[in-house]
Parts: C-alpha cells; sequence; structure tokens
C-alpha cells in the first residue's frame, strides 16, 4: 500500500508508467466482468467496439461509489431527515459475459476518460496504435497480424525509474502504448474549455440552460488488456 501511496503521489499527469501484467483468460467460455460506478471499461474487437459498460448513477452527476458508510454515521444522517449517504456495494456492480478472442483489446478506466473522450474517439487511439504497430494493416481492418501482435505485447523490461522520466515509443509495449495514447488524449480533452466532450454534452441535456461548456478535469487511470490464444503464440515463438 505505501508502495501504491508513492506511485499516486509522484504523477503529475503528463507522464504514463506501465506496468505489465497476465491475466489467464478461458476461451470458448463465459468470461465475467464487474463495473460499478463512472468508472468503467470497454470490449474492443478489432476494428469495432464489441461492448461498452453502462455508467451507473444514482441521479446527474451522482455515481455509484463503492463504500461502507460506519453506522455511526448513517444514524447521524438520518437524525437530520433525508435518505443518508450513498452506499453502494459489489453486488449493485453491473455484470457482463464476455467470451474473448485473439487480438481482443479491453480498456478499463477511470471517469477522466470516459467524461472528455467520445467512445469512437477511444477506438480510433487504439486502431492507430494497432496499426503503428503493424498488428492491423489500416483502421478497418479486422485481420490482424498475429506475429507482429505477439511481439508487440512482449514485456519490452523497459521501465522509468523515475515519475519525470520518459520512455521512447519504441520501448513501450503495444498495451502500454494504448494506455499512453489515451491517458494524453483525456488530458488534453479535459483542459480544453472550446471543446465538448461527454460530461458537456451530458450537462446540456440534462440541463438545457446550463452554460457549461469544455472539457472535465478529473483524474484518469487507464488499464489495457490484450487477449492473446495461447496456441498462437506458440506457433510464432516456434518460428522464431
Amino acid at each position: 500500500m505505501s508502495w501504491c501511496s508513492r506511485l499516486v503521489g509522484s504523477y503529475d499527469g503528463s507522464k504514463v508508467r506501465p506496468y505489465i501484467f497476465q491475466l489467464q483468460l478461458v476461451k470458448h467460455s463465459a468470461n465475467r466482468l464487474f463495473s460499478l460506478g463512472d468508472s468503467g471499461f470497454t470490449h474492443i474487437r478489432l476494428p469495432t467496439l464489441h461492448h461498452v459498460s453502462p455508467h451507473q448513477t444514482h441521479a446527474f452527476n451522482t455515481p455509484y461509489q463503492l463504500s461502507q458508510i460506519p453506522a455511526k454515521l448513517r444514524r447521524q444522517m438520518t437524525e437530520f431527515g433525508g435518505r443518508g449517504p450513498l452506499g453502494d456495494q459489489p453486488r449493485d456492480a453491473a455484470v457482463s459475459t464476455h467470451t474473448f478472442q485473439h487480438g481482443d483489446i479491453v480498456i478499463f478506466a477511470t471517469d477522466g476518460v470516459w467524461d472528455n473522450l467520445f467512445e469512437d474517439e477511444i477506438l480510433n487511439l487504439v486502431m492507430s496504435e494497432c496499426k503503428h504497430f503493424d498488428v492491423v494493416e489500416d483502421s478497418s481492418s479486422s485481420s490482424i497480424n498475429t506475429k507482429a501482435l505477439v511481439s508487440a505485447t512482449r514485456d519490452r523490461e523497459v521501465y522509468p525509474q523515475f515519475a519525470d522520466q520518459k520512455l521512447k515509443r519504441e520501448d513501450r509495449s503495444l498495451q502500454a502504448a494504448i494506455a499512453t495514447s489515451i491517458v494524453q488524449a483525456s488530458k488534453v480533452a479535459g483542459e480544453n474549455e472550446k471543446r465538448d466532450g461527454p460530461f458537456a454534452k451530458a450537462v446540456q441535456k440534462a440541463y438545457p440552460y446550463e452554460t457549461w461548456h469544455g472539457g472535465k478535469a478529473d483524474d484518469i487511470s487507464v488499464v489495457v488488456l490484450i487477449a492473446l490464444e495461447e496456441s498462437k503464440i506458440d506457433a510464432v515463438s516456434a518460428k522464431l
């Protein structure tokens, strides 16, 4: 936990530190994903959006929050009237079932992304990075270059030692490059006072007379999952 605190405390919003982990998914079987609140995910099956998790809110700009409200605080809130503090539990999560295929990409992100980037913009960023790594030929291609994909997703074993140390693009894996691209685009959009993003559009819809325009500065975190089929990885490795 102290390591996490140092990591968060050293981040100034302008740089991305990639951390790579492996998660075993079951092919041709149901993999359940849980989402709660205004953080969410999108499942991309190149070159299209396959699924987008719902935003869960009690009311406008009042997202579900995973929390445990102390009994004393609940009693105090009740004494002052009203429904009391909102406290949501894991059972309140939206659950969706997914069957992943080789090359599928899942983007998990906090509301600093979803409030500032539209879903098609995120898809375009993903496709752009896939094209840069030669995983696909163009932004409309569904044909995946497995050799390029396996190479692009390997751990580069190059990590910044300090928060202000930058990585060269060629030092990043595909998943790190996608995360970097989304974080940077979200930050730029969030600071743009003239461009109306998803949050601004939602404000205007909920409150037609509201004068809110531009982006919404908020926390930005992105985790990228790329599904690889073991048999295809082994086939590529055997040829190397």
